[in-house]
């Protein structure tokens, strides 16, 4: 996503390795009065901290006219760095529930950027799908054997897919993924409060990729949705199957009982809605906005989209 930003946004881009932790050093600069220069800066940071990188690479001496942070992992507000304390203009966050909380903590103006997905450079949507329920990510305990649930879907009649092929390369992994969701009437996802892991919150739910990746395939998305402002605001009813519960043999059976009045057009839909509501494009206006960047080639897969949207 980041890449795509630099590119559509016509920037200098900069890549860090996010295994890599931030410097003592950089985080201390985070303390000191800030420096203004001719140059603006985006930092998208996949968690609080990375916001350090603004001090440790993008140029600290000469510092920046206008800053912006859009923090990715927004949830995790007890990791606030001290150089999101003046030393950004504007702040973006993905969780739209603490909005408020980080601006109280920062003394910065902070609004809601959620999570989006890649809905226009998808591939062409089938009219036939072939795997009625597709795993993706973590899944409760009941569901994470993949043997298990396959059994249990033949016994509906049903076709279900485990754990996607896995690519080291960024590029060809998300291909994959693409190509594998497009063949789903369902993916499976469940919100954190359920299927709980060391690095998902244990108290603030919030919407990931697995939901606006399965709906920008076209694929609905079967199992527990978290209860938070991205759902309620981004995404639609239509795509979404909530479960009674995380029980695998109920859950499959409502899954097998769904899969049998999807139709091709309920693809069709849930493509539109995430070209509407959910493609990258429409977060990186609000940051070009935001920086009062002139970005045409950004503006032009903006046209491209109203055009598709067009009645």
């Amino acid at each position: 996503m980041a890449r795509l930003a630099g590119k559509l946004l016509g920037a200098n881009y900069l890549e860090f390795d996010g295994t890599q932790p931030y410097t003592k050093w950089a985080a201390l600069k985070g303390s000191w009065p800030r420096r203004r220069g001719k140059h603006k800066a985006l930092v998208i940071a996949a968690q609080p901290g990375d916001l350090n990188r603004l001090s440790e690479r993008l140029g600290w001496l000469r510092g920046y006219e206008f800053s912006v942070g859009w923090v990715i992992d927004s949830f995790w507000e007890d990791r606030i760095p001290r150089v999101a304390k003046g030393h950004f203009d504007q702040l973006f966050i993905t969780d739209g529930d603490l909005t408020d909380s980080w601006e109280k903590r920062t003394g910065t103006s902070t609004a809601w950027l959620p999570w989006g997905a890649e809905a226009l450079r998808q591939p062409e949507l089938a009219q036939e799908r072939p795997v009625d329920l597709q795993r993706l990510g973590r899944q409760p305990g009941a569901w994470d054997d993949d043997d298990r649930a396959t059994a249990a879907a033949v016994k509906q009649g049903m076709t279900y897919r485990g754990r996607p092929p896995y690519s080291d390369s960024l590029e060809e992994g998300q291909r994959m993924l693409r190509a594998t969701l497009v063949q789903a009437k369902y993916v499976l996802a469940f919100s954190n409060r359920v299927g709980n892991a060391d690095y998902t919150h244990k108290r603030h739910e919030y919407v990931t990729g697995r939901w606006t990746q399965a709906l920008a395939a076209g694929a609905c998305v079967a199992g527990l949705s978290p209860r938070c402002r991205a759902t309620r605001e981004l995404l639609w009813p239509e795509g979404l199957l909530e479960l009674s519960g995380i029980d695998l043999e109920s859950g499959i059976a409502e899954v097998a009982a769904a899969a049998q009045t999807w139709t091709p057009e309920v693809a069709v839909q849930n493509r539109q809605k995430a070209l509407e509501r959910l493609d990258w494009r429409h977060r990186f206006a609000e940051l070009a906005s935001a920086l009062e960047w002139s970005a045409p080639r950004l503006q032009a897969e903006l046209d491209e989209i109203r055009e598709l949207l067009a009645p």
